[in-house]
């Protein structure tokens, strides 16, 4: 599908305001990648809160390109990789559209490196409490349903606080 010059502008725009909030995004992950390594609840809670904003954000300007599209064809499903293809390879919108997809690659690895730290801290917090509180009811030593070891619990409680 070729697109008019005035479509073009348009796309040019949606996808800039778009790789500004990927990169908002990007700077908050490695942010909350920073303050997870130290464990400072409270930061913790207010880089999530801005994660989640700039999340909705990003997924709104998605939503207005899908959008904007669906105007020009019936099926803007891959409608936007169809129209860039046809755009020369030094094109701005382009070169736009390949930096938002190398950007959403960093953001779902940076993504899956700070869910793995959460859940490294919860285990090691839940274990220390098990130590702490011995065991629970309904606790088992098998594993859950996703193939992960469910923990072992002592038969004393150490401390109680």
């Amino acid at each position: 599908m070729i697109l008019s010059s005035g479509q073009l502008d348009k796309l040019k725009c949606r996808l800039q305001a778009e790789l500004v909030s990927a990169k908002a995004l990007q700077q908050t992950l490695e942010r909350e990648y920073e303050i997870l390594k130290y464990g400072d609840a409270e930061q913790i809670e207010t880089v999530t809160k801005e994660k989640l904003n700039r999340l909705s954000k990003l997924q709104q300007l998605l939503v207005e390109r899908e959008q904007l599209l669906s105007q020009w064809t019936p099926k803007c499903i891959d409608i936007t990789e169809s129209i860039i293809s046809n755009l020369p390879d030094d094109n701005e919108i382009a070169s736009n559209w390949q930096q938002l997809k190398d950007i959403a690659e960093r953001l779902k690895d940076q993504n899956e490196i700070n869910g793995a730290i959460i859940t490294i801290g919860q285990r090691n917090t839940l274990n220390a409490l098990d130590v702490l509180s011995g065991p629970r009811p309904n606790a088992s030593s098998t594993y859950n349903p996703d193939g992960e070891k469910q923990r072992f619990f002592s038969s004393s409680t150490l401390a109680k606080a």
